[in-house]
């Protein structure tokens, strides 16, 4: 099916302490994002899409599973991004987070999934969040 191998996984140095988002390469967070993502995204069936399915409140989990978990898990990264950039107190780190969060997003599209812009709009996404927006104001 696949013309190579798949890439060597990018391990962290330390394992000793827990691990941060920063201690995590780039390429490798993306790598495992794509993979959870390109899952949910091929289990979505044809007939979830017709007729929006996944905006009528009363039967979206129905009619529109498969949609629903995506939408799930996209707000599930937004929410991890957002919360980790917005406990770290050090504004140097925040500001180093934040270039950690673009590198993924700029890596997932052109190293693995071509067509996701999943990490993209997510990390666009966050941008817009209520504590993202408490740091513009400190």
């Amino acid at each position: 099916m696949f013309s190579h191998p798949p890439p060597k996984p990018v391990i962290p140095t330390n394992m000793s302490t827990p691990l941060s988002l920063l201690d995590i390469d780039p390429t490798e967070i993306a790598r495992q994002l794509t993979l959870i993502e390109f899952g949910l995204y091929r289990s979505i069936m044809p007939q979830e899409c017709l007729g929006q399915a996944w905006t009528k409140t009363a039967t979206r989990h129905e009619k529109a599973p498969n949609i629903m978990a995506m939408i799930a898990r996209f707000n599930q990264v937004s929410r991890w991004i957002a919360t980790e950039i917005v406990k770290e107190t050090n504004i140097r780190r925040r500001g180093d987070l934040l270039n950690h969060v673009i590198n993924i997003a700029a890596v997932c599209p052109s190293k693995f999934y071509p067509s996701s812009i999943f990490p993209l709009l997510s990390l666009f996404s966050l941008l817009y969040t209520p504590g993202m927006r408490k740091i513009e104001q400190l």
